[in-house]
């Protein structure tokens, strides 16, 4: 079985995220304001898995309003510039926010989007309501506890994949 048809199957069966949706702002800078993890460590284990993936680059975000250092970039890529469907902006497809909510935003096939939107564990960017980023654009909440932690874990591996055409 490939692993776009493991992953999706994988994000179905994630239940229902139990509290309501934390409140954002945005839509520039957009960003999670409440719900906020008691713990960093899960914003660092989900960083330095994102970082492994094969050819990613960690730089500060092309487009985040609060300056995070924790954008992933692909260098073969580079040559792109602007807003993309399988990218933030330019070569980025992801990137964790420099803020206590530890949200993130990232490029998700429209199938999976529909899914972690319907099931409370994101949403789309509103700037991508508005139809002035790409659809595939998505603020996700940060993770407060491990189980949390591991969902992000596959929703940023599907990010990455997207990105490098291997969805």
């Amino acid at each position: 079985m490939s692993e776009k048809i493991n992953l999706t199957e994988t994000v179905s069966l994630f239940p229902h995220r139990l509290d309501e949706r934390p409140k954002t702002v945005g839509p520039a800078p957009n960003r999670q304001v409440s719900q906020f993890p008691e713990d960093r460590q899960w914003e660092d284990i989900l960083f330095a898995y994102v970082k492994a993936f094969p050819g990613v680059e960690v730089d500060a975000t092309h487009i985040g309003g609060d300056g995070s250092e924790k954008a992933f970039f692909l260098p073969q890529y580079q040559h792109l510039k602007g807003f993309q469907n399988k990218f933030l902006v330019d070569n980025e497809f992801a990137h964790i926010h420099k803020h206590e909510s530890s949200s993130l935003h990232a490029v998700l096939p429209i199938e999976i989007g529909q899914i972690i939107t319907d099931k409370k564990w994101g949403e789309p960017h509103p700037l991508s309501l508005l139809g002035e980023v790409s659809e595939t654009n998505h603020l996700l909440y940060g993770a407060r506890n491990a189980q949390e932690t591991q969902q992000l874990k596959v929703l940023l591996r599907i990010s990455y994949l997207f990105a490098t055409n291997n969805w």
